[in-house]
């Protein structure tokens, strides 16, 4: 009996890790296995070729007993046939980007300023609608109501989401995100001076496997505190290395 159980949970593991095309319909392919053997939507699967990965398959609708997924590249046709092996990822993307924003305020161009930041893209049983998350920080020039303008610490939370068209190697996205701001003025304690919202566009391009590099550009508007800074609004320019 335990010889049984055994041999039942390594063909279980099995069907999990490995998956057959069964029917093409480029750019997508159908695949053998669905939902009841733990195949979901998000998933990759690489197929190899004289022990070499020609393909990478990512899953983007999974029923009861097959899958649809989108080819993100294939170095030689994908053929009715082909096994695709699970490829461990985490469940979510992590992004680590750079950007330069430029502040209007009150009709005046203001000067750019530098920011960094993390995001993190949930991927697990999601295609291409996903739930963003992540933080910013940065320095740039904060005018008060009453008060002359200041340089400012600058630190941004931020909660959204992402919508993906997938084209081969690229990966056209969509973000809005929107969260609070806050600011320090000469490393005093930090206020919430700012709820931030932000539409980006951002052009993908996957380079192996696990890595993307991702131009973006946007449009960023704070909307301040009522009682203390101005509202500004601008552009933004950056870019991003997302690992998977």
């Amino acid at each position: 009996p335990s010889g049984a159980i055994v041999s039942a949970q390594s063909q279980q593991l099995a069907d999990t890790s490995r998956v057959t095309v069964f029917e093409l319909l480029p750019p997508d392919v159908f695949l053998d296995k669905g939902r009841s053997a733990g195949v979901f939507p998000g998933q990759e699967f690489l197929v190899f070729q004289e022990n070499e990965p020609k393909a990478l398959l990512l899953v983007r609708e999974a029923s009861e007993n097959y899958a649809i997924a989108r080819i993100r590249y294939a170095r030689t046709p994908v053929q009715v046939g082909d096994s695709g092996v699970n490829t461990p990822r985490l469940p979510f993307h992590l992004e680590g980007f750079t950007e330069y924003l430029i502040f209007d305020v009150q009709g005046e161009s203001g000067e750019g300023h530098p920011a960094v930041g993390m995001k993190a893209t949930w991927a697990r049983g999601l295609y291409n609608l996903r739930p963003v998350a992540g933080f910013s920080f940065g320095r740039d020039t904060v005018r008060g109501l009453t008060q002359p303008e200041e340089l400012a610490d600058l630190r941004f939370l931020f909660l959204g989401g992402e919508y993906s068209l997938y084209l081969r190697r690229v990966r056209l996205g969509a973000q809005l995100l929107v969260g609070p701001g806050y600011f320090s003025v000469r490393a005093s304690e930090w206020d919430l001076g700012y709820l931030s919202t932000s539409i980006r566009l951002s052009l993908a391009m996957l380079l192996w496997d696990r890595f993307e590099l991702i131009p973006n550009a946007g449009f960023v508007y704070n909307i301040g505190n009522l009682e203390r800074l101005i509202s500004t609004g601008g552009f933004t320019l950056g870019v991003g290395v997302s690992f998977r």
